[in-house]
């Protein structure tokens, strides 16, 4: 194996390594994130393409949007995600940047800005995105976390009516 292979592999494990925040454009504790050097020291930070927050390491945007043409944009998925999308509602980015995430081998995963509440389509959307969650926990062979701070409320129906 060359140096240079060598080295790519180390950085690209060390970047796994890394906690991954996946941004929405929703206000995170009560306040807009602008850069996320800044917000988000030492994690591996990717968001949406329209976002305006300055230095995230990815940006997705999967609807033909212009956009700044110096940010490191990502207008498609891999064909992991492609596959699996047969099976499980990838129908907004947020699901699509959690299922590449996964399949590239991040551990420690947070989903901040995103509670899907404001409009009609995040009532598809937001179970579709905890529907993605659910198998991304179910099927990693490794340790995987996974936090949200927009999920649902989780409700135990048995203890409900025990009371």
């Amino acid at each position: 194996m060359t140096k240079e292979k060598l080295e790519k592999e180390a950085e690209a494990e060390a970047r796994i390594n890394k906690k991954l925040i996946i941004l929405g454009k929703a206000p995170v504790a009560g306040k807009q994130c602008l850069d996320a050097r800044v917000d988000f020291p030492d994690c591996e930070v990717w968001t949406v393409g329209t976002h305006k927050i300055e230095h995230a390491d990815r940006y997705y945007e999967f609807h033909g949007l212009g956009i700044d043409p110096y940010r490191p944009v990502f207008r498609d998925v891999s064909n992991d995600v492609k596959a699996v999308s047969s099976l499980l509602p990838v129908n907004n980015s947020v699901s699509a940047m959690l299922l590449e995430a996964y399949f590239e081998g991040y551990k420690d995963i947070e989903i901040l800005g995103c509670p899907m509440i404001a409009r009609d389509e995040y009532q598809k959307q937001k179970p579709a995105l905890a529907m993605c969650i659910g198998f991304c926990l179910g099927n990693s062979r490794d340790s995987i976390q996974i936090s949200w701070d927009g999920a649902p409320e989780l409700v135990n129906y048995y203890e409900r009516y025990q009371k």
